[in-house]
Parts: structure tokens; C-alpha cells; sequence
């Protein structure tokens, strides 16, 4: 065996970074759905050109210009995640729920009355501040079968051919997955040629392979938003957003010898990794409202990307048990780093444009419509210097993975004295260039009351997505397998309103 060597931790950061951030973590970022207020949540999010609900600010800022009276809001929610991983003809489902806040806020409205209405062109001047939940990151899932074709000890070996080859040099720049892979007796030597590395689990006679993600968290923004109504016909908006994520992973990754052979210097490898992902951002949305009369209204909207500044914090742990391998009898081996590793970087989500429709009848009710523009293929992270190599590689990955994609969503509601009841449906395009089942839908039902100072609405909602996941990738040409991860998420929210 290749003589083992002891290196510096901090050497070791480009690789992990590269091994903790890929494009599947772009698209966890890149990737939001609807939430906001209970009726925004019960028109699945269709609000673009309808206004005067918080929860629209997200989607139109245009529409705080509709306020007539100063508002203040909740929304608290329960949030349930199934999901299905299918692999290899297994199927594994897990269920989790949690309790949040959708949004909070609070309206100033500056409405003109009386003379001053009629003098001034300008009839409202609004402000509102608060917040929506742009994403929840809360799911777990897992899958598992047998694979005969590779192991994803093979993409560490190639990682440090890569890079060199087999060399102390080499070994200082390498992931810490590929440094522990060679530091648990997974990695050595290619009988072939001494220079290069190879790895040594013997995938031919079947490897029991697992793979299980839990991640907690969200997204969740801040937003400063400004909107006037001109002359009844045309409302103006702006908002500035000021987006926090917060999330951990962890993420456990298995191969088992299935062989049966007990003497082929293979039993397992366990490679468990350590996440957490801390980060704030800022983006613009500009929106513009037209009434050409009370029964339409048209909107039209534009999200700048979310330019975030992020900090990721990693730690990573190896076990392999290696039979007879050193013929000593210690046959387990175990590499845990010293210390977690940081890295700063910054990323960019895709820009959005938005155009939106509202058809008003009477006090009787609306339906409103909104289709959406996602330029997926825009997301892009930003390195430190010194790591422009790895910068490239994800970024064309981005490239390679995804594309622009169109949003749809149709919302109604119809009301009976102070009693409103909503639905809605929403369809979200397919992101992947090559995953064919990468859409989502989502269907919405709610019930609103509205009193003079007060109001109450309820909603609820089921989301269905499906998403690509893999072990590891090669260069080689190996076919590795992938898991489809069928999610379902079921979210029930309460918003309660005052009106002054």
C-alpha cells in the first residue's frame, strides 16, 4: 500500500466545497413556490394582478397601491412533507412535519379623501414592511438497491487523478471524501500504473447502496415595498427584499459488500457529511398594475436574481471495513477531520418575469391568472479567489442541468356576503434539460370571512414534485444509476387581519 501522509486541514477546503455545493444545491436556492398569506396560498399564488393582499407583494409590488386602509397580518402554518425515493425497484417513504410562520407584515396606507381625492391624480402613496417564507427546506428522504456496475468510491479515485495523480501534492488538494477514501484503505495504487489511483471496492459481485438526506430550514424574506395608485388606472410598485436562508443537512451515504465473498478485502464504507448553510441576500421586484376598467386589471412584474452571500460549514466522517485486507486484523478504518471546514462564496437565483391577468365580477367574485418566466439557467456562484477552476466546473454543471422554464398559475374566488371561498391550481415548469418528470403541481382550496376591522382566512394546499438524485457521477462510462424522489407537501395556514 502507498505510503500514508498527514497533511494540513486548511489544504484540504477546495475539494470539500466542491464535494458540499454542486447543482443540486442551486436549484434548493433557485427553486421557490408560493406562500404568503392564506388567500394567497388558496389562489395558488395567482395574484400577480390582484392586489392588496401582502402576500402579492411577492409575486406584484404593484398591488400595496390598492390599499385603502392600514393593515396588519399573520399567518402561522403546519407544513407535512411525504416523499417516495424509488431506486433499483425499491421504494422507501418518509414522513416529517413542521410548524412556522408564512408572513407577517404590516400596511401604512396613505389614501387621499374627500376634495383631495378629487384634486389629486395621485390617490394613494403606500408602505409596507414585513415578511414572506419563500421556501421551506424541511424533507427527508432516502433510498436504497443493489448496484453491480460502479461505487462512488470511483469518483474519489478519479478526483485524485485529476488532479495529478497519486502524489503527495495531489493529496494535499483533494476532497476530504477523497483523502479519507485513500486514508481508509479504499484508495490506492492502480495495479496498472503505480502513478495513478484507483479505487478497491469490488462492485462486480452487487453493492447494497444507500442514500438518505435530512435537511431543516427555509428561506424567508424581508421585504420594503413602496406602491401608488394613479388616477385609478395604473398602480406602481417597488420592494426590496432582503432574503435569509438558514438550513443544515446531513446527508449518510452506504455501500455494503453483496457479494457474499468474505474474503475480498470489502465489507462496507459509511461516508457521512455535515452541513450547514447560513446566508443573506437582496433583490428587486418592480411591478406595474393597469385598470382599464373596474371588471380588469393586468399586471406585469420583474425579479432581478437574489444576490446572496453565504457561509457553509462542513464536516465529514469515513468508515470502511477492509476484511483482511492488512492482514493484521484490524480490518475497520475510520478518518475524522480535525476540525469543520468553512468556505464564504456567493450565488445568484434565476430572474423572473411575470405577466398577469384579473377579471372582476362585481362583488360576486374574480379569477385571476398568472404565467411566469424562471431563467434557471442564470444561477451562477461567485468563489473566492483561488478557486476559479471550481467556480467553472459547477457553473457549467448549472448549464448542462437546467433550463428556462414557464410557471402557470389560476386562481378563483367567489364571494357571499362577507363569506369568500377560494381555489386554485398551479402548475411549475420542468427546470432539468434532460429529467423529463421535473414539473410540479400544486392544487389549493380556502375559505375567507371579511368584517369591517377584521378578517380570517384559511387555506390549504398539496404539492407534488419529483427530482433526480444520484450517489456520485464518472467519467468513465459507467451507467449510474439514479433515484426518482416524488415529493408530496401538504400545507395548512391561517392568516388573521386588522384593519385601522
Amino acid at each position: 500500500m502507498y505510503k500514508k501522509i498527514t497533511i494540513v486541514l486548511g489544504a484540504l477546503c477546495f475539494g470539500l466545497f466542491a464535494q458540499a455545493q454542486d447543482e443540486n444545491d442551486a436549484l434548493l436556492l433557485g427553486r421557490t413556490y408560493q406562500y404568503g398569506t392564506a388567500r394567497n396560498i388558496s389562489l395558488s399564488g395567482a395574484t400577480g394582478s390582484l392586489g392588496a393582499d401582502f402576500g402579492a407583494i411577492n409575486n406584484n409590488p404593484a398591488g400595496i397601491g390598492l390599499y385603502r386602509r392600514s393593515e396588519l397580518t399573520f399567518t402561522p402554518n403546519v407544513f407535512v412533507t411525504n416523499t417516495n425515493g424509488e431506486y433499483q425497484g425499491n421504494s422507501n417513504k418518509t414522513t416529517d412535519s413542521k410548524m412556522n410562520f408564512n408572513q407577517a407584515a404590516y400596511v401604512v396606507a396613505k389614501a387621499k379623501k374627500g376634495k383631495r381625492y378629487k384634486r389629486s391624480k395621485w390617490k394613494t402613496s403606500n408602505f409596507a414592511f414585513g415578511f414572506n417564507r419563500l421556501a421551506n427546506i424541511h424533507s427527508d428522504f432516502s433510498y436504497q438497491g443493489i448496484d453491480n456496475t460502479s461505487s462512488f468510491v470511483e469518483n474519489f479515485a478519479e478526483e485524485i487523478n485529476n488532479t495529478g495523480g497519486l502524489n503527495d501534492g495531489s493529496l494535499q488538494v483533494v476532497s476530504e471524501g477523497a483523502y479519507g477514501a485513500y486514508q481508509t484503505y479504499l484508495i490506492d495504487q492502480d495495479f496498472n500504473d503505480t502513478t495513478q489511483a484507483a479505487s478497491f471496492v469490488p462492485y462486480a459481485g452487487g453493492l447494497n447502496r444507500s442514500k438518505t438526506i435530512r435537511r431543516n430550514g427555509g428561506i424567508n424574506e424581508l421585504n420594503f415595498t413602496y406602491g401608488a395608485n394613479y388616477n385609478e388606472k395604473l398602480l406602481i410598485g417597488l420592494s426590496v427584499g432582503i432574503p435569509i436562508v438558514s438550513y443544515n443537512q446531513t446527508e449518510i451515504l452506504t455501500e455494503d459488500d453483496n457479494s457474499g465473498d468474505l474474503d475480498n478485502d470489502f465489507d462496507y464504507v459509511d461516508l457521512v457529511q455535515n452541513v450547514s448553510i447560513e446566508g443573506t441576500g437582496i433583490n428587486l421586484k418592480l411591478g406595474t398594475i393597469f385598470k382599464p376598467s373596474n371588471a380588469m386589471r393586468f399586471g406585469l412584474a420583474v425579479h432581478t436574481p437574489t444576490w446572496y452571500s453565504i457561509t457553509d460549514v462542513s464536516n465529514l466522517e469515513i468508515e470502511s471495513n477492509t476484511e483482511n485486507l492488512l492482514g493484521t486484523g484490524s480490518s475497520i478504518h475510520t478518518y475524522v477531520p480535525d476540525q469543520s471546514n468553512l468556505f464564504e462564496y456567493r450565488f445568484s437565483t434565476p430572474m423572473k418575469a411575470i405577466a398577469s391577468g384579473t377579471a372582476i365580477f362585481g362583488k360576486k367574485g374574480f379569477v385571476s391568472a398568472d404565467l411566469e418566466w424562471v431563467n434557471y439557467e442564470g444561477m451562477q456562484y461567485r468563489y473566492n479567489n483561488g478557486f476559479e477552476a471550481a467556480e467553472q466546473l459547477v457553473n457549467d454543471a448549472i448549464q448542462n442541468t437546467y433550463q428556462n422554464a414557464f410557471n402557470l398559475r389560476v386562481g378563483a374566488e367567489a364571494r357571499i356576503d362577507k363569506l369568500a371561498i377560494r381555489g386554485g391550481y398551479a402548475f411549475y415548469g420542468n427546470p432539468y434539460e434532460e429529467f423529463s418528470n421535473g414539473a410540479a403541481h400544486s392544487g389549493s382550496l380556502g375559505l375567507g370571512y371579511r368584517a369591517r376591522g377584521f378578517y380570517l382566512d384559511l387555506a390549504g394546499r398539496y404539492l407534488v414534485s419529483q427530482a433526480e438524485d444520484a450517489t456520485h457521477t464518472l467519467a468513465r462510462t459507467a451507467a449510474v444509476p439514479t433515484a426518482n424522489v416524488q415529493t408530496g407537501n401538504t400545507l395548512i395556514s391561517m392568516t388573521v387581519g386588522f384593519r385601522f
